[in-house]
């Protein structure tokens, strides 16, 4: 095995794959990265039996070969080489690393003994630009449940429509939808139809991985995994098994009250709320009063104190004054794009939903149920 290579051309992509590897006691081949020489192309690989990702790159290949070296180590020595270009031969189970003023060795194992990474062949479920997937997912991943007590919700839900793809998050207590205008292809489903669960983990290294990806990916599936492939990346992952639960029922569908908002004089306040708000809930309370054109944000806490912020709003409808946990405000607040948020109230007891205020185009939405107050 010998290659070279540039190290920009590296450097961002064992940083992917560096976040896939970890430690294991029982498998420590899972903490390593497998490197494969073929002709013109310098592969590497890497998983956590969850899911596996393989990276495709342009090299001059002198030797074919394959081994497989700690993660870490190989990470943080391509960092610090300082030259562009970095030649590599394997030596046994030994990787050398040569710049033109240094030479490295890396201790590592026969990559026969590094686990298979599935390659799926099915038909394609969906076709999306990798940027636009990676940053609807970024929108909406604040509201995955965190525990797995519900694995349903544990995941990014996708829907494909006529027209459109459904992308959502939901922990029961906050939801975000985001809808990406799409021509879709319905002939191929997946055994519960149009849908697929795509657990948060892997949704999180999509974001990372496809975020600069200007062209299709491919979606592709087989029983239980899913696959997303683009010209040089292939990304392969577990599906939650399950049914995701009617999430439209939630989505209210009719308001008492509408507030047009600045987003960042909105979120300000919520920032400056928060330094106040209680510990165990959060809590900031929203005073809509249509009458002076404003709405207060405040919190109070017997340790800390209290503040109230009032902010020129546009309004209709009833006075309302509710209570949100704050952090569930930040996430929806920063998800939304535009300068103003539309935000819509039924009853001071109901979940609340925030939107992007435009006329047309309104493709996001996140929705927040109220903190109880005894």
């Amino acid at each position: 095995m010998e290659l070279t290579f540039l190290k920009e051309h590296l450097i961002n992509q064992v940083h992917l794959l560096s976040r896939i590897t970890g430690y294991n006691i029982s498998l420590p081949i899972l903490s390593s990265i497998c490197l494969e020489a073929k002709k013109g192309s310098f592969i590497l690989k890497a998983t956590n039996l969850e899911m596996g990702v393989i990276i495709n790159i342009r090299a001059s290949v002198k030797k074919t070969g394959e081994i497989a070296v700690p993660a870490k180590i190989f990470t943080n020595l391509i960092e610090g080489i300082n030259e562009k270009k970095i030649t590599i031969k394997k030596s046994g189970n030994t990787l050398k690393l040569i710049t033109k003023t240094s030479k490295n060795e890396i201790k590592g194992v026969e990559s026969k003994d590094f686990p298979l990474i599935p390659q799926i062949k099915k038909e394609t479920f969906l076709k999306v630009k990798g940027n636009e997937l990676s940053k609807a997912i970024e929108q909406v991943i604040p509201s995955i449940a965190i525990s797995n007590m519900r694995p349903d919700l544990a995941g990014i839900y996708i829907l494909k429509k006529k027209g459109e793809i459904k992308i959502v998050a939901t922990d029961g207590f906050r939801l975000s939808e985001k809808t990406l205008k799409q021509k879709i292809n319905n002939s191929i489903k997946t055994k519960n139809g149009n849908s697929i669960i795509i657990p948060g983990k892997t949704a999180t290294e999509i974001v990372h991985i496809f975020n600069q990806e200007e062209k299709e990916v491919s979606l592709l599936m087989e029983e239980n995994q899913i696959s997303i492939k683009s010209d040089n990346v292939y990304l392969v992952s577990r599906i939650i098994d399950g049914n995701y639960p009617d999430y439209t029922q939630i989505i209210p569908q009719e308001h008492k009250t509408e507030v047009i908002v600045n987003k960042n004089e909105f979120l300000n306040a919520i920032k400056i709320a928060a330094l106040f708000s209680q510990i165990d809930s959060n809590d900031v309370l929203l005073n809509i009063q249509p009458d002076k054109k404003e709405m207060s944000v405040s919190a109070e806490s017997k340790d800390r104190g209290k503040t109230i912020k009032k902010i020129k709003i546009k309004t209709k409808g009833k006075k309302m004054k509710i209570v949100l946990n704050y952090k569930y405000l930040f996430d929806s607040i920063n998800s939304i794009q535009g300068e103003e948020i539309r935000i819509l109230i039924n009853k001071e007891n109901s979940p609340i939903l925030l939107e992007p205020n435009k006329e047309r185009g309104k493709d996001f939405l996140s929705i927040i149920s109220p903190i109880n107050k005894q």
